[in-house]
């Protein structure tokens, strides 16, 4: 993170331009993932950490694209838009959390001007992604398969994360159910790994993208990573 720090002001960019917003926000993003793993690994509490870096995965695999295709902004504002248009709805059809919307805004208008701008989207090839297909497009099929799909049992409570996260073995017969077991630093190297891997190669690409002359440097920190591990 020092190191990236360092570099991260020769990043020059239009912070109206939308295509630019997308690819620095993104890469912001995977920035601060890290800093909350970090976090929480500080606090032997890594694995709590994992629904952080599947989100930051994720918005690699955005940023990778917006990287190679300006195009693929089209989806992400679509994925936007139809996340409006189903809050409009939700909020006009009287879901009690959303009744401030119902109340404080012209929703059949807003839902008019959302449809637009979804239609608009539409004919310009927008459509929404699957992860899968993302991953797919970002040539990042692998990581999916091997890394994301163990991540989103983590995320989404699956029984296996459960297990692993609060069944303490005692004896072959027995074993007791623990919440805030410490997890040493070393327990989540695999996952700080992942998250050092994701940021490096951002890294790589956004400074590539941007011309700053210092994509090499990521690529060198890369491949000694590489030589390391193996």
């Amino acid at each position: 993170m020092e190191h990236v720090s360092e570099r991260v002001s020769k990043l020059v960019f239009d912070k109206r331009n939308q295509l630019d917003f997308a690819i620095i926000t993104s890469y912001c993003s995977i920035l601060e993932k890290a800093w909350a793993l970090l976090a929480l690994v500080d606090k032997q509490m890594g694995g709590q950490g994992l629904p952080i870096l599947r989100a930051q995965l994720e918005t690699f695999a955005d940023l990778k694209l917006l990287c190679n295709d300006e195009e693929y902004l089209k989806h992400l504002e679509f994925q936007r838009e139809k996340a409006i248009h189903q809050r409009l709805i939700l909020a006009k059809s009287g879901n009690p959390y959303l009744n401030v919307i119902a109340k404080e805004f012209d929703v059949d208008g807003q839902l008019s001007e959302v449809g637009k701008r979804m239609e608009d989207l539409k004919k310009r090839g927008a459509k929404l992604l699957h992860p899968a297909k993302k991953f797919e497009m970002a040539d990042l099929s692998a990581e999916r398969e091997a890394i994301y799909a163990h991540l989103s049992d983590h995320s989404h409570g699956g029984i296996g994360a459960l297990i692993s996260r609060h069944m303490r073995v005692l004896t072959e017969e027995d074993f007791e159910i623990a919440a805030f077991q410490d997890e040493s630093k070393d327990e989540s190297i695999p996952s700080m790994q992942t998250s050092l891997d994701i940021v490096l190669r951002a890294s790589q690409i956004i400074h590539e993208y941007y011309k700053t002359g210092e994509g090499d440097y990521f690529q060198g920190v890369i491949e000694s990573q590489s030589l390391e591990q193996a």
